[in-house]
C-alpha cells in the first residue's frame, strides 16, 4: 500500500473494503499509508461510508476487522440476476494447477448483488407547519452511477422508476408506512391524530430498485 495526494484519493485511489459485520462491508479511502512493521500499515486521512455504504455503519468498527484493498487485483465474479441470493460452489487455488489438486479449497457463497443496491437517500429533513401541525418531509435523491457531473442540472435516475419507502416510528413502533414516487412527504397533522402520533417521530426514507429492492435507510429523529 501507498500513500497518495488528495487529489488522486478525491479521483478514487485507495480504495477498501472493511468488514463492520459478517457479511457486511464499509467502503472507505485513506491518504496516508506508512509502514510501520512488516506487513503492517498505519492508514490515516479517511474517507468512510463510500460507494453508498455511509447509512450501513454508523459506530466505530471493531479492532481484527477483514481488510481488503480494492485495486485490480479484485475482479467482480461472473453472476447473472437469476442466481442472486442463491448458494454456489467455488473452488480457490492457485492457477497453475487443476481444480481438482489438494491445494485448492471448496467453499459454498451465497451473494446478494449489492452492487445494485441502491444509495440512501441524502440531506433528510423534516418542517413543522406551526399553522396546520402537518409535517413535511423532503430528502435528496441519489444515484449510483453517472453522478459526478457538475454540468447537468439534476442527477440521472438511475433507477427503474423513482420510489421510496418513507417510515414513521414512534418509539419503535410503526405508525405508518407509505410509498411515494417524489422525494417529499406530507404528514399531515389529521394523518398524525388517527396514527397517534407524538411529538417525536423517527422518519425512515429508502429509495427502491425494482432489480434489488428497497436500498439502506436514512433516519431523521424529530423532536418538536
Amino acid at each position: 500500500m501507498e500513500s497518495a495526494d488528495r487529489l488522486r484519493v478525491l479521483n478514487g485511489a485507495n480504495l477498501a473494503a472493511l468488514e463492520y459485520a459478517p457479511g457486511q462491508w464499509e467502503i472507505v479511502q485513506f491518504r496516508a499509508a506508512v509502514l510501520t512493521a512488516p506487513g503492517e500499515y498505519l492508514l490515516s486521512t479517511l474517507l468512510r461510508g463510500q460507494r453508498g455504504t455511509g447509512a450501513l455503519s454508523d459506530t466505530e468498527i471493531a479492532a481484527g476487522a477483514r481488510f481488503v484493498l480494492l485495486d485490480s487485483a479484485v475482479v467482480p465474479l461472473p453472476m447473472t440476476p437469476d442466481e442472486r441470493g442463491l448458494p454456489r460452489h467455488y473452488r480457490v487455488g492457485p492457477s497453475r494447477f487443476a481444480p481438482s489438486h489438494l491445494s485448492y479449497v471448496h467453499s459454498v457463497e451465497t451473494f446478494s448483488g449489492v452492487g445494485l443496491r441502491p444509495f440512501a437517500p441524502a440531506h433528510l429533513s423534516a418542517r413543522r407547519d406551526v399553522a396546520t401541525g402537518d409535517l413535511a418531509l423532503g430528502w435528496i435523491r441519489t444515484g449510483r452511477y453517472g453522478t459526478d457531473s457538475w454540468e447537468s442540472v439534476e442527477i440521472p435516475l438511475t433507477e427503474d422508476r423513482e420510489a421510496y419507502r418513507v417510515r414513521l416510528l414512534n418509539g419503535g413502533v410503526m405508525l405508518r408506512e407509505v410509498e411515494v414516487s417524489a422525494p417529499g412527504f406530507v404528514y399531515t397533522a389529521a394523518m398524525q391524530t388517527a396514527d397517534g402520533a407524538g411529538s417525536t417521530l423517527e422518519v425512515r426514507v429508502a429509495q427502491l430498485s425494482t432489480s434489488f429492492g428497497y436500498g439502506p435507510e436514512r433516519v431523521l429523529i424529530t423532536d418538536e
